[in-house]
């Protein structure tokens, strides 16, 4: 079964253990687009916005900030991807409207610094939806889902990521990354530096 939230990290054991590592270290999480790293005043208000956006709209940080490490593994200045729907910010967000890079998938108009408004804007994006409409959210998809126990979450992650659920099997991403919620499940619980649950191009699984 998927693990319970008693097996969660903390919100702040999350953030300091996938801050500091070496695969995903959100301090430099920027320079493959040759754009600058996150700094240490980014850093913050991000924490403070994954931490109070969350909480002001119902949803468990720990899984709000397990999404955002999913998506984009840290770097405000990520640039939008649009496969057929504009997928902006720290969210990739469906037709958001926060972003420090408005480019698609190159370098566009990049903020630096990327202000406490803009980074705050990104996660409610996420979390709460964007004026694009019926977009996958983490708040509406939670209401919405009849699963009352832990699952729930893992069915979100699977909604997010491609916009559609088989309930029986969430490995079944419909081309979107097939292994979405099996990795959420793993950051939730502490994966740091561990390979990807599957290949997302083929659904290999590898763990």
């Amino acid at each position: 079964g998927w693990p319970s939230k008693s097996n969660w990290e903390t919100f702040d054991d999350m953030w300091y253990r996938y801050r500091n590592s070496n695969y995903e270290n959100m301090a430099g999480s920027c320079s493959w687009m040759s754009v600058a790293d996150d700094s240490s005043t980014e850093l913050s208000e991000l924490k403070s916005a994954i931490k109070n956006v969350s909480l002001t709209y119902s949803v468990d940080p720990r899984f709000t900030l397990s999404i955002f490490l999913e998506e984009i593994r840290g770097c405000v200045r990520v640039w939008s991807t649009d496969n057929g729907v504009y997928n902006p910010g720290l969210m990739q967000s469906c037709d958001g409207s926060g972003t420090c890079n408005n480019g698609v998938d190159e370098n566009g108009d990049v903020q630096n610094p990327c202000t406490n408004c803009e980074i705050r804007e990104m996660i409610i994006d996420g979390v709460d939806g964007t004026d694009g409409g019926s977009c996958a959210l983490l708040v509406q998809d939670l209401q919405q889902l009849e699963a009352t126990d832990v699952s729930m979450y893992y069915k979100v992650a699977r909604l997010y990521n491609s916009g559609t659920i088989d309930p029986y099997n969430l490995d079944n991403g419909e081309g979107s990354n097939s292994c979405y919620a099996c990795d959420i499940a793993n950051r939730l619980t502490g994966w740091v530096n561990a390979v990807p649950c599957c290949n997302a191009s083929t659904g290999d699984k590898s763990c």
